[in-house]
């Protein structure tokens, strides 16, 4: 189905869709688009498509899909003046990204990604958002050194990835800290000018804020930036006085995502780095295990073995 939008619009699409662009000059998330280009759309994912000189596009969409025309443009003046803020900075810059569920914490680290780029500055991204994780497959903190614009950071991947092993940071503050700070060691290395650290969502009650300080004060950044819809980051942002930190809104045009649609961006976050998996066979005395007594549980059997495909050989078989 093709598409028209006037200069100074946007198209708003809601996957699972493709947008091939015809026409126009195009702008998402600070990243120009050309003709000729064409994007594959996540379901609960939205784009949005700023039209700055008349475009068509060729738009195929699921079920699910939707499309919508607004005025003007989706980012929020806050969000250029963070950006011009952490750009007037001396290089190098570290950034931290807090906020609460579907705030737009990711749509604003692409942006500054993208921003930074266009001043020929060097940038690396590092993602924390276990349940939602975005470069790395969940239960991972992961990192990667951007070399092109970004609209999804899900389609780049991983270039360094480190395993925590649960979808929320209450469960383990001090790992999830500790693979911050490593990650964040490891890209320093390569003298990068910004390095943006993207955190998850979780904010409210005590334990929320008391990992978010300790995180702060560990990780040291030279801006921390709250994206919030009311006051709900006021108490945390005041706790951070020692802190350069910026509050900027959530766009209003921003897509809610519900249970079940978080569910699915985490199985296709499974699906994205296990698609190329094999069943492997490892014999017991080339296995270390890490604390735990071996022996501690029930004897291996044939009755007690999950039931594996033909062809893939279970783990106690000889």
């Amino acid at each position: 189905m093709k598409h028209a939008v006037d200069k100074g619009k946007t198209l708003l699409v809601d996957g699972p869709a493709s947008v091939f662009v015809l026409s126009g000059e195009i702008d998402v998330f600070g990243a120009p688009l050309q003709a000729g280009v064409k994007l594959i759309i996540r379901q609960g994912k939205r784009i949005p498509f700023e039209v700055l000189e008349k475009a068509e596009f060729e738009v195929t969409h699921g079920e699910k899909a939707s499309l919508n025309e607004v005025d003007g443009s989706t980012i929020p003046p806050s969000w250029k003046k963070a950006v011009d803020d952490v750009l007037s900075h001396d290089k190098p810059v570290i950034v931290m990204v807090i906020g609460g569920v579907d705030l737009g914490k990711t749509s604003f680290c692409a942006y500054l990604g993208n921003r930074t780029l266009k001043e020929n500055r060097t940038v690396a991204l590092i993602d924390a958002d276990l349940g939602q994780a975005d470069l790395g497959p969940p239960a991972t903190i992961s990192s990667r050194i951007l070399t092109k614009a970004v609209v999804d950071p899900f389609e780049l991947g991983a270039e360094n990835i480190i395993f925590v092993g649960t979808t929320s940071p209450s469960a383990d503050v001090a790992k999830v800290i500790d693979g911050i700070e490593e990650l964040k060691a490891k890209i320093r290395q390569n003298g990068v000018d910004v390095l943006i650290i993207n955190t998850d969502g979780w904010i409210e009650g005590e334990d929320a804020i008391r990992y978010k300080i300790a995180l702060t004060k560990q990780t040291k950044p030279d801006l921390l930036i709250g994206i919030q819809e009311k006051n709900e980051l006021t108490f945390l942002l005041g706790a951070l006085t020692e802190t350069h930190r910026l509050s900027i809104e959530s766009p209003p045009m921003l897509r809610k995502r519900d249970r079940e649609e978080r569910k699915l961006l985490r199985e296709l976050g499974y699906k994205k780095y296990l698609k190329k998996a094999q069943a492997e066979t490892f014999p017991l005395r080339c296995v270390k295990f890490d604390g735990v007594t071996f022996g501690a549980g029930a004897s291996p059997s044939r009755d007690n073995t999950m039931k594996t495909k033909p062809g893939i050989s279970s783990q106690y078989e000889n």
